[in-house]
């Protein structure tokens, strides 16, 4: 039977005892016998995908004098190959200075995590309407083949534009 490990290795060892029990004496037992080459599986296929949020996430610039406002964008990262995969990371490409965590970094076949990323927003950014959040997720198979997969999401800006007018009248002073 080939196992998992058997699959994740690339490979599959054959060992044989032979046991026998003759017409007189005692049973006999072989000792245990390696074939001559291991079997060699095709070796497994890894693949990991990353997607972003259904929705667009909207954000805004900090007000003057306040702490920075951040845009945090929830990411699935997803197993989907054939073999468990290890060494997973996330960075992002763009926005700099985008942080970026995972809670693990393995994954087995079919499983998800949610990570996620945090860029601080500013007012050029809400000038310009809009932010891309890059991220490129990295895992590895047992054999070392790297695997890698990466995705964009585009934030909206809340823009809210305002224009005061002051129309005070100015009346000439009154003669005296």
């Amino acid at each position: 039977m080939t196992t998992q490990a058997d699959v994740d290795r690339g490979r599959v060892e054959n060992t044989a005892v032979a046991n026998g029990t003759p017409p007189s004496g005692p049973p006999v037992t072989s000792a245990p016998a390696h074939s001559s080459s291991s079997s060699t599986v095709p070796p497994p296929t890894g693949s990991i995908g990353i997607v972003g949020p259904a929705a667009s996430p909207v954000f805004s610039a900090p007000l003057a004098g306040l702490p920075p406002v951040f845009l945090t964008v929830p990411f699935v990262v997803t197993n989907t190959g054939a073999a468990p995969l290890r060494e997973i990371s996330i960075r992002a490409t763009a926005p700099p200075g985008t942080q970026t965590s995972c809670p693990a970094q393995v994954l087995a076949l079919g499983e998800s995590m949610n990570c996620t990323s945090q860029t601080s927003t500013t007012q050029a950014d809400v000038d310009r309407g809009s932010l891309y959040i890059t991220a490129l997720v990295t895992g590895r198979l047992a054999t070392g083949t790297w695997t890698s997969a990466a995705t964009s999401v585009f934030a909206h800006a809340v823009q809210n534009p305002s224009l005061g007018v002051n129309f005070g009248l100015q009346t000439p002073p009154c003669p005296g």
